[in-house]
C-alpha cells in the first residue's frame, strides 16, 4: 500500500470518527446461511459486500465465555465503531453466529469447527460478496478470539485461507486456565466442555492443552488488544502469546479497563482505531 493511501486513509479514519458519534447503528447488508450442524441452521451477518468488487473482508467471532453471546454482539461498544470503520474503508464484514457450549448444545470443538466452515464459506462465495480472497483475516473478542486463534493456527488448510489476526482479550492457554478449576469442577465439565464419552480427567486436561493457541507454531501476523485490569482473561495471557509471536504481534494495552474493554474513552478509543488501522496497512 503506498504512502500516500496510509495517509489518506489516516484521514478518513479521523473523519470518520467523528461522523461515527453522530451515526445509529451499521445496517445488516445481508444475513448469509453458512453452515447447517446438529439441525441448527448457522448464519452470519454481512456488511459492506458488493458483488465483484475485490474487497478484504474480516471475519468477525463473538464472545460470551463459548456459553453464551451472537453475532449481534459487533454492534456493542467500541465495536460499532470499528465496524462502521472498516465498511468505510472498504472491507466487508462478516459476523459469524457459531455453536455455543452447554449440556444438550455444543462443544469446544464444533465451535472451532463452525468458524473454520464460515472462513470457507467466505472463500467459496467471494465472488457473490466481493471479497478478495487472499485478503481475509480474523477478528474476535475474548472466546471468540481464542475460537479464531486456534481454527486459523491449528489447521493448515485453514491458516492459508486466513492472512492476519485481531485479538481482543482472547485467552491463549486455556490449559493453564482451566487447571487452576478444583478437580471436581474439572470432573464436571470434562463432558460438557469437550466431546468425552464420559467424565475423564486425563482427556480433559489433553485436550485443553490441545485447544490452547499459545501451543502452535503460527507466523501469521497478530493484533493484541487487552485491558490491563482484566480479571477474566489474565493480561498475561496475551503478553505470552505476543513473547511467542515475537515480530509477528503488536500488544497494545489499555489502563482503567477490564475484561471487554468496557471503559475505553475517546482517546484510548482513537488509540485503538488508530493501531487497527495502520495494522490493516502492514497485511493488506
Amino acid at each position: 500500500m503506498t504512502n500516500s493511501v496510509s495517509r489518506l486513509g489516516s484521514f478518513f479514519l479521523v473523519l470518520i470518527m467523528v461522523v461515527a458519534s453522530c451515526g445509529g447503528e451499521v445496517t445488516v447488508g445481508d444475513t448469509a446461511t453458512y453452515t447447517a450442524r446438529d439441525g441448527e441452521s448457522l448464519e452470519m451477518d454481512v456488511y459492506g459486500a458488493e458483488p465483484q468488487a475485490m474487497k478484504p473482508a474480516v471475519l468477525y467471532f463473538h464472545g460470551g465465555s463459548w456459553i453464551s453471546g451472537s453475532r449481534s454482539k459487533i454492534h456493542q461498544r467500541y465495536r460499532e465503531e470499528v465496524l462502521r470503520w472498516l465498511v468505510g474503508r472498504g472491507v466487508v464484514v462478516f459476523s459469524v453466529d457459531y455453536r455455543l457450549v452447554g449440556l444438550g448444545r455444543g462443544h469446544l470443538e464444533g465451535a472451532v469447527e463452525d468458524c473454520r466452515d464460515a472462513v470457507e464459506f467466505v472463500v467459496m462465495n467471494g465472488d457473490k460478496f466481493g471479497v478478495d480472497t487472499a485478503n481475509i483475516g480474523l477478528w474476535g473478542s475474548s472466546a471468540g478470539a481464542h475460537l479464531a486463534m486456534v481454527a486459523a493456527f491449528a489447521d493448515t488448510v485453514t491458516a492459508r485461507r486466513v492472512k492476519f489476526l485481531i485479538d481482543d482479550f482472547g485467552p491463549v492457554d486455556i490449559h493453564e486456565m482451566f487447571d487452576k478449576v478444583p478437580t471436581w469442577g474439572r470432573y464436571a465439565m470434562s463432558d460438557i466442555v469437550f466431546d468425552i464419552d464420559g467424565k475423564s480427567l486425563e482427556k480433559f486436561d489433553s485436550l485443553t492443552s490441545v485447544y490452547s493457541p499459545i501451543n502452535y507454531d503460527s507466523k501469521m501476523p497478530v493484533l493484541i488488544f487487552h485491558g490491563e485490569d482484566d480479571n477474566v482473561v489474565n493480561i498475561g495471557q496475551s503478553r505470552k502469546l505476543h513473547e511467542k509471536m515475537a515480530g509477528n504481534s503488536h500488544f497494545v494495552s489499555f489502563r482503567g479497563n477490564g475484561h471487554g474493554l468496557k471503559d475505553l474513552d475517546s482517546v484510548q478509543l482513537k488509540v485503538y482505531m488508530e493501531n487497527f488501522a495502520n495494522f490493516l496497512d502492514t497485511v493488506i
